[in-house]
């Protein structure tokens, strides 16, 4: 897709995404991302190789934030909005991305793309405090239910999210780079409280996202 073209429909997309802003959970600087911040991203990208190891054998490409950046989300994901943001430190360096949608697939659903936090700041509680900030923001937002996808050879993740309040629908077979990995469809019903609820939650997204039911294609 041409530059031009691409930057223009990000133009379009500012207001509609604003639903995304979110404050930073600590003193880092949240900077919504667009084309002309690829560079930023892809150093986030660069200082963490391990991350896109796990996802595709190999670190990072060198445009491969730009083709973030300009993707969006798949034509076929009905969404009310989606964006990527950057969490900066004083220096301007990014320490963290989101990539994260309002109302895919259903009024209600938001899912979180991705959340890449710098290596030197894991097992601190920083993802924690971010993910809480997210779930918050997307509540006060009119979240009913979050969903995310965790590739089954990240077990780290896996604990990370289980602990978050996740629970597992499905398996789903993804295209990364190199070879397709297996990854974990997980679910959180953010309005549930005791289980009975958690059970009529799940039941309900599940009658308005079909490809998420354990027997779906």
């Amino acid at each position: 897709m041409e530059v031009h073209k691409v930057e223009k429909m990000q133009a379009q997309a500012t207001d509609v995404n604003a639903c995304l802003d979110f404050a930073s959970p600590n003193q880092w600087r949240v900077q919504r991302l667009q084309l002309q911040h690829a560079a930023l991203l892809q150093d986030l990208y660069q200082r963490n190789p391990a991350y896109f190891i796990i996802s595709g054998d190999a670190p990072a490409a060198p445009d491969a934030a730009w083709r973030d950046l300009a993707a969006g989300a798949p034509t076929a994901w009905p969404h009310r909005a989606r964006a990527m943001y950057a969490l900066c430190d004083q220096d301007g360096q990014a320490q963290a991305a989101v990539d994260w949608a309002a109302d895919l697939f259903a009024p209600g659903v938001w899912h979180i793309g991705f959340v890449l936090l710098d290596a030197r700041w894991q097992g601190q509680g920083q993802a924690r405090a971010l993910y809480q900030v997210l779930e918050q923001h997307a509540l006060a937002h009119g979240a009913r239910w979050m969903r995310l996808g965790v590739l089954q050879n990240n077990p780290r993740a896996q604990a990370f999210w289980r602990a978050s309040g996740f629970a597992f629908l499905r398996s789903r077979s993804i295209g990364e780079q190199g070879a397709p990995r297996m990854a974990d469809v997980m679910l959180k019903c953010l309005r549930a409280h005791s289980a009975a609820e958690q059970q009529q939650e799940r039941a309900a997204y599940l009658a308005q996202v079909a490809r998420d039911r354990p027997d779906a294609a």
